[in-house]
């Protein structure tokens, strides 16, 4: 336990020691980042992909640190937060989004990554990832709004019983209490929210797709069966558990994990929680990576090839490990 503990720690100073604001710059998009943990020759950064669509990094933030021993890669999308593009908002169409996260990948020199996307972010990781597999190791689907509508499904189910139990009060603010977060908390982390970016591509409310989106075809994709694949969200989410269990039921060995009594934004409502469950979920991939290169490097090792021989003191120096 004490080794877990000062390890812990350990890599949460690094971490911060290591923190990097930039922007990255191309003809088309300016973005703003900010990376927590050095990007090395060998690292596999974890980039969080937010949500809205016109929200901004901020409200991830909370899990710039969770224990693993990755840089962290938080950035604004187009348009929104510090980021800014050539494009007016209403222009924007989603294969826009994906260029932008490829710019990103390929000017900071990533060769492999995990994807983390929240909500909307969960499309662009599936858009991105069935364009450019070779880039990605794993996927967490966190509150996916991926199949709109199951979504859309769930979503009318709740207003159904919003205005059942409560005739009277104001929808909007209901479903923000009952299935989003705490209003205060949000607006806290996005202070300028781009209403525009929002209501073109999504709608004008959570409870409705009626924007760019509404056309969105989710077809699950035989690739995702190649890499880990998490589906994650809150007990009273729009991503409820159902959902996830549909979505997940499309792709052999994909995981689902429910957090209790946790809304859309569930980091903010269960912290400590949904940490473990990034622990658990990356641990688990490197324990299987490990255990596999093992094997790889035993059989090698008693093999008669020459070519292995010239590594054969890292090897020796693994299989000790």
């Amino acid at each position: 336990l004490l080794f877990i503990f000062v390890n812990f720690f350990l890599i949460n100073y690094i971490m911060n020691s290591n923190s990097e604001k930039k922007y990255l710059t191309s003809e088309k998009y300016n973005t703003y980042l900010e990376i927590y943990g050095k990007i090395k020759k060998n690292s596999i950064p974890i980039i969080f992909i937010h949500g809205g669509p016109g929200a901004n990094l901020e409200y991830l933030l909370p899990l710039k640190n969770f224990g693993i021993n990755e840089p962290i890669i938080f950035y604004d999308q187009i348009n929104s937060g510090k980021s800014t593009s050539i494009y007016k908002d209403n222009l924007l169409q989603i294969n826009h989004f994906i260029e932008q996260l490829h710019l990103i990948i390929d000017k900071l020199k990533i060769n492999k990554c995990h994807l983390i996307g929240h909500s909307w972010g969960s499309l662009i990781a599936h858009e991105y990832y069935l364009k450019n597999p070779n880039y990605i190791k794993t996927i967490i689907f966190y509150s996916p709004s991926l199949d709109l509508n199951l979504w859309q499904k769930q979503a009318n189910l709740y207003l159904k019983e919003i205005k059942k139990n409560c005739p009277e009060c104001n929808i909007d603010s209901e479903y923000t209490k009952k299935h989003i977060g705490d209003a205060n908390e949000i607006t806290k982390f996005i202070k300028n929210p781009n209403q525009n970016l929002y209501n073109h591509i999504w709608g004008k409310s959570e409870y409705k797709v009626n924007g760019l989106l509404k056309n969105y075809k989710y077809i699950p994709n035989k690739m995702l069966q190649k890499i880990k694949i998490l589906f994650i969200s809150g007990e009273y989410d729009t991503a409820s558990p159902n959902c996830l269990k549909t979505l997940s039921s499309q792709i052999p060995n994909s995981q689902v994990k429910t957090i209790a009594k946790a809304r859309h934004a569930v980091h903010l409502d269960k912290l400590k929680e949904f940490k473990s469950e990034l622990v658990y979920f990356y641990k688990e991939y490197y324990q299987y990576n490990f255990f596999k290169k093992y094997r790889i490097y035993k059989n090698q090792l008693f093999s008669n090839n020459k070519k292995n021989s010239e590594t054969l003191s890292n090897k020796l120096i693994f299989l000790f490990m």
